[in-house]
């Protein structure tokens, strides 16, 4: 069988006006403002995008972790992680697959 990882984009370039980033008739919910203060990674106030979901293989994951191309984030709060699940069942642009996936 197949198995994807599901990972969320964050972004710093738009965070001075996070209304440009949403979406046109996405609700509000499925762009989570996110600063330092809650996730201490970060350096600067940053957005997730819930309507951003990539699908890849268990292979490519682990390809991308190994050359450092991507960060694991196992230390966020069960908060953020409820706002992120939120975000993603509120999106119109995510599978119901997906959201499946995040109950």
């Amino acid at each position: 069988s197949q198995y994807y990882a599901l990972f969320y984009s964050f972004t710093a370039q738009t965070v001075e006006e996070p209304t440009k980033y949403r979406r046109q008739g996405e609700p509000n919910e499925t762009i989570i403002e996110i600063s330092p203060d809650e996730y201490e990674e970060l350096t600067k106030e940053s957005v997730i995008d819930c309507n951003s979901i990539k699908n890849i293989s268990l292979n490519e994951l682990v390809h991308k972790f190994e050359n450092k191309f991507l960060v694991g984030c196992d230390d966020l709060s069960n908060e953020l992680v409820k706002k992120i699940i939120c975000g993603v069942h509120k999106s119109r642009h995510v599978s119901n697959k997906i959201k499946q996936l995040l109950k």
